[in-house]
């Protein structure tokens, strides 16, 4: 799949989930939260979110910054934006906005935002070295950028990725570990890309699962929906069968019905 194309696939898949993104687990509204904080935006900064998504970011950072600063939102997915439109409207937020722009070429001229956000879109792009490049280009000197990516997950959901190749769809968690599996190459990713001062943060959550059936409304809530839309029809049924039983086994094995999900965060100075 060449870059252009692979975008595209994404921005497809997160303008599906729009309907029911985050709806089913509060999952990105806590992680958006925490990595907003540790932007540590002021009142009256002028923020960016990139790959915002329906806003789980958005909004806890309109509030920090306050009337007189603005946040504006970013997302290649038109179903997500249009989404998060509407919320700010009902939401009566004047101090934000959103956009259907390309992470990796920015409409912004250099050193337009105090800080910049992106939380879990990172992983999704072509080019991570030129988003990066891109988000610090856009910062003021001194700006601060916040990155978060997935970190792990108990019960561990790897198992998805080969039960999606057995019944004939793909297996996106095959091939070398990324450079953010770990926080040294998370934040060499960074100082790559010209970020210094940088640190990384781990965050940690626990969601309740009510069951299996739960779950797997929640995973087509979300990227994770890739192996669902990527999977030969005639064998989803099957597929979404197998997923369900695997995932009650690790949970009865676990011995609760607790998901606990950890993240990392990445922290730099432009």
């Amino acid at each position: 799949m060449s870059p252009e194309a692979r975008k595209q696939a994404v921005a497809g898949l997160f303008s599906r989930t729009a309907d029911t993104y985050d709806s089913v687990v509060p999952f990105f509204k806590h992680f958006g939260e925490k990595t907003v904080t540790a932007a540590a935006l002021a009142p009256g900064d002028h923020v960016l979110d990139v790959a915002c998504g329906l806003g789980a970011s958005v909004f806890p950072a309109a509030k920090a910054v306050g009337p007189s600063g603005h946040v504006t939102g970013v997302d290649l997915a038109p179903g997500a934006i249009e989404a998060l439109q509407q919320r700010i409207r009902v939401g009566s937020l004047t101090n934000a906005d959103a956009q259907v722009m390309d992470a990796e070429a920015l409409e912004f001229p250099a050193g337009h935002f105090d800080a910049v956000i992106c939380a879990f879109g990172i992983m999704f792009l072509p080019d991570i070295p030129q988003a990066l490049s891109e988000i610090r280009r856009v910062l003021r000197p001194n700006g601060c950028a916040a990155v978060a990516v997935w970190a792990g997950a108990t019960p561990n959901l790897g198992f998805l990725g080969e039960l999606s190749a057995q019944f004939g769809g793909v297996n996106f968690e095959s091939g070398p570990p990324p450079p953010w599996n770990d926080d040294a190459g998370f934040s060499a990713l960074l100082e790559q890309a010209g970020f210094s001062s940088v640190g990384v943060v781990s965050e940690e959550a626990s969601f309740e699962l009510r069951d299996a059936d739960t779950w797997w409304r929640w995973q087509l809530s979300h990227g994770a929906r890739v192996y669902w839309d990527m999977m030969p029809p005639e064998k989803r049924d099957a597929f979404r069968g197998a997923a369900m039983a695997r995932y009650a086994e690790l949970a009865e094995h676990a011995g609760r019905s607790v998901f606990v999900q950890r993240a990392r965060i990445a922290v730099g100075r432009s």
